[in-house]
């Protein structure tokens, strides 16, 4: 299982929109269930194509960037902003 660790704005964005980003938080946290931590869709690196560590995922009407730290099984959530 993959540790999940979010920032401070990251934070606070679940909290302001609690209501409106309950569906995304449980499909973020569904990803420490997957073995290797990557979402069925949506999921782009952005960084090394040979060893991404950083990516950006477009799902549910938001864009999130989450850091992959494969060593240590940890999964940073970085920013969270909506798409529209």
């Amino acid at each position: 299982m993959w540790t999940l660790n979010y920032s401070e704005e990251v934070k606070t964005y679940f909290v302001d929109n609690e209501p409106y980003c309950f569906d995304l938080l449980v499909r973020i946290e569904e990803l420490k269930f997957d073995a290797s931590a990557v979402p069925p869709e949506g999921l782009t690196p952005l960084d090394d194509p040979e060893e991404p560590s950083l990516y950006l995922w477009l799902v549910l009407a938001h864009a999130v960037i989450l850091r992959k730290i494969v060593d240590e099984k940890i999964l940073y959530i970085i920013a969270v902003r909506p798409l529209e």
